[in-house]
């Protein structure tokens, strides 16, 4: 057990010194990297600072070009239920118009009691994105 000890000891000594080792040489391109980046912002002087706000408007307006193709997917297809239930709404209160009084049936109210909630869901979601 002694020796498994004192060979675990070395070898936790060797990773420990590769480590070491790794941490100097990251150490060192860090040191390099901010001093190329430091001359190349002296070489171009203020191009950086007239620059930076293209760059972060660009970055802006494509994370806004997303969420407008999110937007557009989702009122289109709120859209798309709200035809289909306007549809359905129809078909209902035709088919209720034409039966007589006696023959009413509650299958059909509970159809266009439905469809009037996808209506008015949907009418809220297609309204709340045309604010965008």
């Amino acid at each position: 057990e002694l020796e498994k000890l004192n060979a675990l000891a070395s070898e936790i000594n060797r990773h420990e010194k590769i480590l070491d080792n790794a941490r100097s040489d990251f150490e060192k391109s860090l040191k390099e990297g901010t001093k190329k980046l430091t001359e190349l912002a002296q070489e171009l002087g203020s191009c950086i600072a007239k620059s930076r706000p293209y760059y972060e408007t660009a970055e802006r307006a494509n994370a806004l070009q997303h969420e407008f193709e999110k937007a557009s997917l989702a009122y289109e297809t709120a859209s798309t239920v709200h035809e289909a239930a306007r549809e359905m709404i129809a078909v209902a209160e035709e088919n209720l118009l034409n039966r007589s009084e006696s023959s009413f049936d509650g299958a059909w109210q509970d159809m266009v009691n439905h469809a009037n909630n996808k209506v008015i869901s949907t009418y809220i979601a297609k309204s709340s994105y045309t604010t965008i």
